[in-house]
C-alpha cells in the first residue's frame, strides 16, 4: 500500500509541474511542515506533505490550494485557514471535531478538508463541507477523494474540484 501511495504522490507532483492551468508556489522545509503538524495537532498525509515540501501552495484553475510559506498571504496559509474556519463555525458543525484540516474553498464558501482521523496507510480522504446545508447541526462531510493526490489529479483532469 505504501509503495502505491508514494507512486500516486509522485504522479501528482509531476502532473502539477507541467499542467498549463497551475501556478505553483515555493516549497518549504521538513521543519516547517512538522511545525504546522504540531500547531494543527494532526499528522498530514503523505501526498499533502509532498505537495508542501515541493510547492508550498498552488493555484489550480484559478482556485487556491492552501499551503505553507513565508511569503504566503495569511488567508492561503493552511494553519490560518483551518483556524479561521474553526472560528467561523465549521467545527461547531462537526461537534468540535478537530481532525479536519482546511485545504481549499470552492469560491462559494464551502470548504475542502483533509479528514486526518480517517487514515489508510499514510493517506487520508478529502471531504467537502457544504455551508448551505438545510439543517446545519446534522451536516456531515461528503467524501470527495480517498487522498489529496487523487483529488488533485482528478481536479487537473476534469477542472472540477468535486464540491
Amino acid at each position: 500500500m505504501l509503495k502505491a501511495q508514494r507512486e500516486r504522490s509522485q504522479e501528482m507532483i509531476d502532473a502539477l509541474a507541467v499542467h498549463p492551468s497551475v501556478r505553483l508556489g515555493v516549497g518549504v522545509t521538513e521543519e516547517v511542515v512538522r511545525e504546522a503538524e504540531r500547531i494543527l495537532s494532526s499528522r498530514l498525509p503523505l501526498s499533502y506533505r509532498e505537495f508542501l515540501l515541493r510547492y508550498g501552495t498552488a493555484e489550480i484553475h484559478s482556485n487556491d490550494i492552501y499551503g505553507l510559506g513565508e511569503s504566503l498571504p495569511r488567508h492561503l496559509n493552511v494553519i490560518d485557514a483551518t483556524g479561521t474556519e474553526s472560528f467561523n463555525g465549521l467545527f461547531q458543525l462537526c461537534n468540535g471535531h478537530v481532525g479536519h484540516v482546511c485545504i481549499a474553498q470552492n469560491g462559494r464558501g464551502d470548504i475542502f478538508c483533509l479528514d486526518t482521523d480517517r487514515r489508510e496507510g499514510k493517506e487520508c480522504p478529502v471531504v467537502f463541507w457544504d455551508h448551505e446545508h438545510p439543517d446545519p447541526p446534522k451536516q456531515k462531510p461528503r467524501l470527495i477523494a480517498r487522498s489529496f493526490a487523487n483529488w488533485i489529479l482528478k481536479y487537473l483532469r476534469t477542472g472540477y474540484s468535486g464540491g
